[in-house]
């Protein structure tokens, strides 16, 4: 409910903000940035030069940046591999999901619409094996926090959820 009122009123304000240019009264609207409500925000592992998250060419390298900077309404659609909450040692880190953001695995890099990607074939992974390879031990406690359930797409391994 609470994601359709925010469409509803972000629908007629931009109606209301057109009215107003249409009439002279504005002389320029702020596009809202590709982070806010609505908007994709890209990650890739492999990607050589991270940049924005605008677009796969400019993705952002890190999870972890992806979801600090989604806004509510926002998906974050994340390409194959293996992603971890820290890169360091952390055993508190983990992946903080965000009420409202909607966070999707299983892309290849080239997708332009959700029903492209390969779940499946691009499995994307979030890990919690930040330590030793395959020693539990060292593992981070929990792996994803908060949100809600998530989709069909991930894989967990070395892990609470």
């Amino acid at each position: 409910m609470k994601n359709q009122n925010a469409k509803v009123f972000l629908g007629a304000f931009i109606a209301f903000m057109a009215l107003l240019w249409n009439f002279g009264m504005v002389d320029q609207v702020e596009v809202p940035s590709a982070h806010a409500a609505g908007r994709v925000i890209f990650v890739n592992d492999d990607i050589q030069k991270p940049g924005d998250g605008k677009s796969w060419a400019t993705a952002f390298k890190s999870l972890i940046v992806a979801l600090e900077a989604a806004q509510e309404g926002a998906s974050i659609w994340v390409t194959a591999g293996t992603y971890l909450p820290t890169e360091g040692s952390d055993r508190n880190a983990s992946f903080r999901l965000k009420e409202g953001v909607d966070l999707y695995g299983g892309f290849s890099g080239r997708e332009t619409s959700l029903d492209q990607r390969n779940w499946v074939k691009n499995k994307t992974i979030l890990s919690g094996d930040i330590g030793r390879r395959d020693y539990v031990e060292d593992n981070c406690y929990h792996v994803v926090w908060g949100g809600r359930p998530c989709r069909a797409g991930w894989l967990y391994r070395h892990r609470r959820i």
